[in-house]
């Protein structure tokens, strides 16, 4: 069995992680494999999505904050927030629509998190919505961490949300991971109430 988890909820309250993670449920590895498809970032969309951003930050004179990895999340705020607009700014170069445009940031961010924090992504058969078919899943001891790097970063864009801010949630609950005994439990006692 694997635990499905939702890593980000809307909630900004900041409580104990363990009860920031919402049970969604339990599925067997048939369900999950039917249903997710492990994808790898191309290096092609990559390359194109951080020489738009290294333009970026060229043309708008802004300096990396963290030089050593231009697909951190810290960089990628920085294109949404500093310079001229980085939709406006790709559009002005007839660079892409603007799904492409979202792809732009939700490529790298896959690109970093997979690189160091060991998440793999995959194409989602059965998305809760369209946004969602492309996901990041951390496993652990059979328990899944999932996020939604091109819906999130279509929120990023919108000024709804943070990429600075999604890395700590990361981090926090890549910390604090219940095990697999306690996960069961939990999801029984939702069962009951």
């Amino acid at each position: 069995m694997k635990f499905l988890k939702k890593l980000f909820s809307s909630k900004e309250q900041k409580k104990d992680v363990k009860e920031n993670l919402e049970t969604k449920g339990i599925i067997i590895d048939d369900y999950f494999e039917k249903r997710y498809n492990e994808e790898i970032v191309d290096d092609t969309d990559l390359s194109n999505s951080l020489s738009v951003i290294d333009k970026y930050f060229s043309i708008n004179g802004i300096e990396r904050k963290i030089e050593k990895f231009p697909d951190h999340p810290i960089n990628l705020d920085q294109v949404a927030k500093e310079g001229t607009g980085f939709i406006d700014f790709c559009q002005t170069f007839g660079k892409a629509s603007n799904e492409t445009i979202v792809f732009y940031l939700a490529f790298p961010l896959s690109n970093f998190l997979i690189n160091n924090f060991g998440f793999k992504l995959y194409n989602d058969s059965e998305p809760e919505n369209p946004l969602r078919s492309m996901a990041l899943i951390y496993n652990k001891n059979n328990y899944l961490l999932t996020l939604y790097p091109y819906e999130y970063s279509l929120k990023v864009l919108n000024s709804e949300a943070e990429f600075e801010k999604l890395l700590e949630r990361v981090k926090d609950n890549l910390n604090n991971l219940p095990n697999e005994n306690d996960m069961f439990d939990k999801f029984m006692e939702s069962l009951n109430e």
